[in-house]
């Protein structure tokens, strides 16, 4: 979820760059280029929002990159559904997730996109 989340962002981020012409990031040559700079726009995302894909996306590198435990160089202080994960003081342990948690992280996930998405477009219309 997560990947394509930021495929999304990325892809939103060149366009915009490139005058609101919808291009792959793939074909823009900036190493720079991430999802963080589209959730940085002004009018798109409020701050909660943003927050909760800052740390939607270091459980996921805490999974992915970490093998699953918490890292000190990947801080975590978030409530994703009824689940809190609390990297300070908690380094090197498992991270658990149940699957309410990863249904809560969609629904949430969609509902940011949407509604940045609009935000976006109201804030920002094609030419």
């Amino acid at each position: 979820m997560v990947i394509a989340y930021e495929r999304y962002s990325m892809l939103m981020i060149a366009s915009h760059n490139n005058g609101q012409h919808r291009i792959d990031p793939a074909l823009v040559n900036d190493r720079r280029l991430g999802a963080h700079l589209f959730e940085q726009l002004a009018n798109v995302y409020q701050p909660d929002e943003v927050k909760f894909l800052i740390q939607l996306r270091r459980f996921r590198n805490s999974i992915v990159h970490y093998n699953g435990v918490y890292s000190i160089t990947n801080e975590l202080d978030y409530t994703l559904g009824t689940q809190s994960y609390h990297s300070v003081g908690n380094e090197g342990q498992n991270i658990s997730v149940e699957f309410d948690t990863l249904l809560w992280i969609y629904d949430k996930l969609v509902q940011t996109v949407q509604s940045g998405n609009a935000c976006y477009f109201a804030h920002y219309p094609l030419s």
